[in-house]
């Protein structure tokens, strides 16, 4: 017997199917056009046009960051390699011998010239006893093994790093991402 509620138009099977059909929401023509052009990454050509927030922060920022994020992932790459060439560098300059030798020698001759001119400013005044004058003089040996000693055990590291970080070029600090040509590269990618 027939549901006296019910219309001749209402079957059992158009009421299962309207309770089964999900809704649909139909997007807005700003998303479908944000997404046309975030497949094409038009979005940069579009410097001088007001564009919704939603369209810059769901298809435009994401972009912009995945690029800045390759970029410093780029820069800490090449910043790990100056460093490696750095230590690379500086070990092989302190292994060989001519560069310590240099160095000792340089700082020794440096402290005996330095020792020397303060003597002759001593031997200048006269106010300054004969034997404290003798006494100053006869210990330049002495400041020259110093400077020996120091020359050959204190100076090869750091002088080894610095010659090698100033000879390794350096990496700009300052990274500039230009919009158009990432666009360009990637609207001629297939």
């Amino acid at each position: 017997m027939p549901n006296p509620t019910s219309s001749p138009n209402d079957s059992p099977a158009s009421s299962r199917t309207r309770q089964t059909t999900p809704r649909f929401q139909v997007p807005s023509l700003q998303i479908l056009a944000g997404k046309a052009v975030k497949q094409r990454h038009l979005f940069f050509k579009l410097r001088n046009q007001e564009l919704p927030p939603e369209i810059v922060t769901h298809h435009i920022r994401p972009i912009i960051d995945q690029l800045v994020s390759e970029r410093e992932k780029s820069y800490f790459l090449q910043l790990e390699e100056r460093q490696e060439k750095i230590a690379e560098l500086s070990s092989e300059m302190q292994q060989q011998g001519w560069f310590s030798k240099l160095l000792s020698w340089t700082l020794g001759l440096g402290l005996t010239g330095l020792h020397i001119g303060i003597y002759f400013i001593l031997k200048a005044n006269d106010n300054i006893p004969d034997q404290t004058k003798l006494a100053f003089i006869s210990s330049v040996p002495a400041s020259f093994f110093v400077g020996l000693c120091a020359g050959a055990c204190c100076l090869p590291r750091p002088l080894a790093w610095t010659f090698a970080y100033f000879r390794t070029p350096r990496i700009p600090s300052k990274q500039v991402i230009d919009l158009n040509e990432e666009a360009m590269k990637d609207s001629l990618t297939p």
